[in-house]
């Protein structure tokens, strides 16, 4: 079984299982969630002696977006998992427009959460980098 279909579940259509059997989303979930206490760490770190829209840019886009996507990652896949639902057996066999389409989105949905936190885990260490050189501790 690939990681994709672990992502996807089975293509029977018995019951649900979890997105965090495939080691990809696993990683891009630990990526994501440490770029968030990343983000809380600065935010709490640097309160005090940073300006207000530092916290405000900290807090708003950048925290609630890396929550927001990782909720419509997995939104997405429960849609994908509702089509498997509906459709024939025909339309699921291996090599099937369908059986293509939802493993191409599976794919594209992984790659872009996983660049996404990536670049917000790295971007979090140069800001957290910069405050603390504001703060005169490097």
């Amino acid at each position: 079984m690939s990681d994709i279909e672990k992502f996807l579940g089975s293509y029977n259509k018995s019951g649900a299982s979890s997105p965090f059997r495939s080691v990809s989303f696993l990683v891009a979930s630990i990526i994501g969630l440490g770029s968030v206490l990343i983000d809380l760490y600065l935010i709490c770190r640097h309160w005090d002696r940073a300006p207000t829209y530092v916290v405000v840019i900290l807090s708003t886009p950048i925290g609630a977006q890396l929550l927001y996507q990782w909720v419509r990652v997995v939104g997405y896949r429960a849609k994908v998992r509702e089509i498997f639902s509906k459709s024939s057996n025909e339309d699921l066999r291996e090599g099937s427009p369908l059986d293509v389409a939802t493993r191409i989105s599976a794919r594209g949905m992984l790659d872009l959460l996983f660049f996404n936190y990536g670049i917000a885990f790295f971007a979090l260490m140069l800001i957290g980098a910069l405050l603390w050189r504001l703060d005169g501790r490097i």
